[in-house]
């Protein structure tokens, strides 16, 4: 089966790649009439240039979304240590990420108390969120192919599209490059961990070109202490020590990128991303499912034309289209006591196309940056169950959105006004309207003020409507779709060695969805009323000499369900992270703390249950072998490195939700070279 896909897979890409020797072909005709074009690295438009829009912040800021509260990680600064992409943003300000197993295994981010449902994951502006689950599982984003991750805190719907009630995470894949370079990694741990990757970009005539693969595997079987069981204040089960069986996984990616300069002001960008993962679906502590694999493949394919200068010297534009195919394989010969054997194999399609449209003009003494944004897309669902099972049959949704933005910038750079409107149109839930208005002020060059407010909604996912009746679990083809408010503001300090951030967020869901019991032996999804949310994030960073840097951040969050009148399941009340690294020619020494308060699951009326509070460790260190002695004079070692880190350094035991832990100690050694 596997073998099969590969092989479309490779014809996907060799389709990819006679379009772009077609257009070669095509640009060599044009170069006898046009003259050999100058072309930027970053391909920005010409107001982009402009003062008015080059900020001098910190890279806390989006790019589509200036206004917003936002962390962006540049993911090059740790090519040279072990980490996963759900790591990563887990030591961001008000997120929280819920993993079921550790490496590999179903992961989901929360941001400032959302559900996973309602954070926007885009990947080179395609939406990962499928129409079937509505999250997404951080778990299949290998972070090798990843440049940089913007997490736009709060509601996006207006700016980004539907689903953004929490927030958005903006997933940007490494760009070819203009001079031929090769980078790769390699990760040996604990649990037979092993991570390689390898990237090579260059250049030929108007090509630049890029291709990344990456491969990972985990074997998985780790001893954990199983959580002690109480009923009505006494002790029913003690802990104990067991091993977590068939939490395996092996993962393969490929990224492929060219991008041709047709004209001085016209490129067209080809990409493919390609994902395939083979893991152990080892169930709970209690109920384990020893036999029960999942196989998940992902394919994301964009073709984009750019033209800047259109129309105006200051307007850029640009159209693409795009398709994705999701298919999950799903087997468990020996389940639950009474219920067949399950074999089923989801499809997920997604294509569209996409236009947009920026640029800047000045009236008076103000200076505007404008945006407009349109997208059609669509969404089906197919699935082929065993005998015996029902399934979601076909299920399908058309979705078109469009979206207009303005910064309107005053008092030589010192204001900007940034209206934002929205209007989706689904198949299946109609027409909805959103707004924005954002606000930035800086009196002084080290002081940055932030306010946003806005009106946000999701559509009901497949699953949730139409989740095939399994008398314990059912959809309901009933739901509202979601909506809700947002409010956040908040100040920054800015000096040459301090950075400080704190912000006040606040948000209002109507119709929230939650999945809860609706008899003694069904759960479904049901429309609980309103959810209000709010909170505070504090974020810093202290640099009180060049060698050292020290950095902070901490989210107090209250998220209370009115159903319940409790804090929400699996949203802890505290998050805190504290790093300090010191850093010069000869590598990184890096220590840090993460902690958590407990975090409630499956509250009800009449009892609640809690997942432990917990405070983890970690060490690492980062050579640079050009730097030792006998060393330098090797000279190809120049820009290899050689890490080394301990995670869960005091080897807490760690649930992030009931009944699925978390591997405990463990430890890496990554080599990284670049030629």
């Amino acid at each position: 089966m596997f073998s099969r896909r590969i092989k479309a897979f490779e014809l996907v890409l060799a389709c990819a790649v006679l379009i772009v020797f077609g257009s070669i072909g095509f640009a060599e005709e044009a170069e006898e009439t046009a003259p050999e074009p100058v072309v930027s690295g970053e391909q920005t438009p010409t107001y982009e240039l402009s003062p008015v829009v080059v900020r001098t912040s910190r890279i806390r800021e989006a790019k589509d979304d200036p206004a917003s509260f936002t962390s962006v990680i540049e993911t090059e600064k740790y090519a040279s240590q072990f980490w996963t992409t759900e790591e990563l943003l887990s030591r961001q300000p008000g997120v929280n990420i819920r993993s079921y197993g550790g490496l590999g295994q179903f992961s989901t981010v929360s941001i400032r108390g959302s559900s996973a449902e309602q954070v926007l994951v885009l990947l080179d502006g395609v939406r990962l969120n499928t129409g079937e689950g509505g999250s997404v599982d951080f778990s299949t984003v290998p972070l090798d192919s990843i440049e940089r991750i913007e997490i736009i805190r709060g509601g996006g719907t207006t700016v980004y599209g539907s689903d953004a009630m929490g927030g958005v995470v903006n997933i940007i894949t490494k760009e070819p490059t203009d001079r031929p370079a090769v980078s790769g990694n390699f990760t040996y741990g604990t649990h037979e961990t092993i991570k390689a990757s390898v990237t090579g970009s260059g250049k030929f005539r108007r090509l630049n070109y890029l291709l990344s693969a990456n491969h990972s595997q985990f074997e998985g079987d780790f001893e954990y202490d199983t959580p002690e069981l109480r009923l009505q204040g006494q002790t029913v089960r003690q802990s104990e020590r067991s091993t977590r069986l068939n939490n395996d996984f092996k993962s393969n990616g490929v990224l492929a990128k060219a991008d041709f300069s047709l004209t001085n002001t016209f490129r067209l960008g080809l990409s493919n991303d390609f994902f395939h993962q083979e893991r152990g679906q080892p169930g709970t502590v209690f109920e384990p499912r020893l036999e029960a694999r999942q196989e998940t493949l992902r394919n994301l394919t964009q073709m984009k034309f750019q033209k800047e200068e259109f129309l105006h010297p200051d307007i850029q534009a640009s159209l693409g289209g795009f398709l994705r195919y999701n298919r999950i394989d799903f087997t468990d010969p020996a389940p639950a006591q009474g219920i067949l054997p399950i074999d089923t194999t989801t499809k997920q399609y997604a294509y569209g196309a996409q236009l947009d449209a920026r640029g800047y003009w000045q009236t008076g003494s103000a200076e505007n940056v404008f945006e407009l944004r349109g997208e059609f897309r669509r969404d089906e669902l197919d699935d082929e169950v065993g005998p015996g099972q029902d399934g979601f049959g076909y299920r399908d949704r058309n979705s078109f959105e469009w979206r207009l933005q303005d910064e309107v910038v005053l008092l030589e750079n010192r204001l900007s006004l940034i209206p934002a409107v929205g209007y989706e149109d689904s198949s299946d839930f109609g027409g909805h309207w959103t707004g924005k208005i954002g606000v930035i002020c800086k009196p002084k060059t080290w002081l940055t003020l932030k306010a946003n407010f806005q009106n946000s909604f999701r559509k009901p996912n497949f699953t949730e409507l139409y989740f095939p009746d399994q008398i314990f679990i059912r959809g309901n083809p009933d739901l509202k779709a979601e909506k809700g408010r947002n409010l956040d503001a908040g100040l920054s300090l800015n000096f040459s060695r301090l950075f400080v951030q704190a912000v006040y967020f606040q948000s209002w869901i109507d119709e929230s969805i939650q999945w809860l019991p609706v008899s003694a032996f069904t759960i479904r999804p049901v429309n609980t009323g309103r959810v209000d949310a709010w909170g505070v994030e504090l974020d810093t960073e202290y640099r009180p000499w060049n060698p050292i840097l020290l950095t902070a951040d901490y989210t107090f969050l209250h998220a209370i369900a009115e159903e319940t009148g409790e804090q929400l399941d699996g949203k802890p009340r505290h998050e805190v992270h504290f790093k300090a690294s010191f850093e010069d020619d000869l590598g990184e020494i890096f220590a840090e703390v993460e902690c958590l308060s407990s975090i409630p699951l499956l509250s009800t009326s009449t009892s609640r249950l809690f997942v432990n509070q917990r405070a983890i460790l970690g060490l690492g260190l980062t050579a640079n072998l050009k730097e030792f002695p006998y060393l330098r004079s090797v000279d190809w070692l120049r820009k290899w490195t050689l890490g080394f880190e301990v995670k869960n350094l005091n080897d807490a035991t760690v649930y992030d939700a009931q009944y699925f832990p978390l591997p405990g100690r463990m430890f890496f050694v990554t080599l990284r070279a670049l030629i």
